[in-house]
């Protein structure tokens, strides 16, 4: 934690989103690496014990905006022959790119969980793509075909939309992984109020700081 102190306050003003926090990971990770080999023991046992042993691995699809329905379709076959038991396709659009075409989403998604087994979890990831009611309109459409999570619907930096998405929907909705500290995931918590929290390891400063995250 010293070092990772020096290393976050002692760079600061270089900026604290994206290429300073994801640095300090690149360094972070390793100390965490040397520690485990020092003490002879995993990292989950240094963080303080397995929370679970076994966990579904979804398989995430990206390039959707560039995609027909039926490449997605393909892609996602490829997910199930590869041993997947569930899978998110993403759509890459960025928040500058919004609403560009709910209804070729709709029917990707519609095709994909038409082929998919009930049992296989269908998530959405927008990327950030939607409008607020563009999110609303589309996200109710996909709780009718049946989806698991809808991921980043609406621009990283509008909490306010965040929130109203996550409020008007029954399905869980997350966000986080355009935040880098936990100060942004306090924020994030206290005014987006997303139902599940996706900080990226490799973005947010390493595993020092998503402890604190956590």
């Amino acid at each position: 934690e010293q070092r990772w102190n020096e290393m976050y306050f002692g760079t600061y003003k270089l900026g604290v989103m994206g290429t300073q926090p994801s640095c300090i990971a690149g360094v972070d990770i390793a100390l965490w690496d040397i520690k485990g080999k020092v003490a002879n023991m995993p990292l989950y046992r240094l963080l303080g014990g397995a929370a679970r042993t076994t966990f579904t691995m979804y398989k995430s699809i990206g390039g959707g905006s560039r995609m027909t329905p039926d490449e997605m379709l393909d892609q996602v076959k490829d997910a199930m022959d590869q041993g997947f038991k569930a899978v998110k396709i993403r759509m890459d659009y960025g928040a500058f790119n919004q609403d560009a075409d709910l209804d070729k989403d709709l029917e990707m998604f519609r095709g994909c969980r038409a082929f998919l087994p009930p049992d296989v979890p269908l998530s959405f990831d927008a990327n950030n793509g939607y409008s607020v009611n563009g999110a609303i309109q589309q996200g109710r459409r996909f709780e009718e075909l049946g989806i698991y999570h809808f991921e980043e619907p609406v621009a990283q930096y509008n909490y306010d939309g965040i929130r109203q998405v996550a409020d008007a929907l029954d399905v869980p909705v997350s966000a986080g992984e355009h935040e880098y500290t936990r100060w942004q995931f306090r924020d994030l918590i206290q005014q987006a109020k997303p139902d599940i929290l996706q900080p990226d390891i490799v973005k947010c400063a390493g595993i020092t700081e998503m402890r604190r995250i956590c």
